[in-house]
């Protein structure tokens, strides 16, 4: 649209540009942010930004019908993890296999 406003010299065209920018700068804040939204699994639990929980504390995991994944304490507390993080299905997998089953 640059182009188009330094070729034809036509104001529509340099807000067009401009609006564009705009729309592309926005697009890669929301980028920026979402990469930060991450859950590391370690040897003794899993933690987030906004959490850190061992196994021992994990009561249940388990999806919502919005694909989110819910997961219950023993304390009754509740986590989710948004259905925006990849590989859910691959975390509830991990989180099912290390419950232990005495505390099911």
């Amino acid at each position: 649209m640059l182009i188009a406003f330094y070729l034809r010299q036509h104001f529509g065209y340099f807000l067009l540009s401009t609006a564009f920018l705009i729309v592309h700068i926005f697009t890669l804040i929301g980028w920026w942010m979402q990469r930060r939204n991450t859950v590391e699994l370690f040897e003794r639990g899993l933690a987030s930004r906004r959490f850190s929980l061992s196994w021992a504390d994990i009561k249940s995991a388990e999806f919502t019908t919005d694909r989110s994944l819910l997961i219950t304490k023993h304390d009754g507390e509740t986590v989710t993890l948004g259905r925006s993080l990849s590989h859910l299905d691959q975390i509830n997998d991990i989180i099912q296999s290390r419950i232990e089953p005495s505390h099911l």
